[in-house]
């Protein structure tokens, strides 16, 4: 809540915290868990009927406090995930997961997946990030995009 009415409306010097319900406006409190992020949230992915894309790289990393060991799960059988676990003791140590495709053999059509990022410790446990792998006739050109 505001308590000096002729301070600068962001100086902290201007604000403490609210013993109201819901806390105080404008000021979050800091974590007090690791917290999983992930970088990009998701991938768009067109690929050529009978042909398999270049892989393509996710960057996972704690948002928050302590060291956050996490896993990285998948469910379809045309993607690998290398490494599967990490660890990051910070939001500077972001940890590198390669995704390798295998979609030559998918047929003309979309194909969705979601990579389940999960760990013991994180307050924001599971995080999902989604893929859509488009698999076009042969005469359209691969392309990746990442959102």
């Amino acid at each position: 809540e505001r308590i000096a009415d002729e301070a600068y409306a962001n100086d902290p010097i201007n604000w403490r915290a609210s013993a109201a319900p819901g806390g105080t406006p404008g000021q979050a409190e800091p974590p007090t868990t690791p917290l999983i992020a992930v970088d990009p949230a998701g991938l768009l992915l067109s690929v050529q009927e009978e042909d398999s894309p270049g892989p393509e790289t996710i960057d996972i990393w704690n948002a928050g406090i302590a060291t956050l060991g996490y896993t990285v799960s998948k469910s379809a059988s045309w993607m690998q995930v290398a490494p599967t676990l990490g660890s990051s003791a910070d939001n500077t140590d972001r940890q590198a997961h390669t995704l390798s495709f295998s979609t030559g053999t998918l047929a003309v059509g979309d194909y969705p997946e979601t990579l389940t990022l999960t760990s013991p410790t994180a307050a924001n446990r599971p995080v999902l990030s989604r893929l859509m792998v488009k698999a076009c006739p042969g005469s359209l050109s691969a392309r990746s995009t990442w959102v």
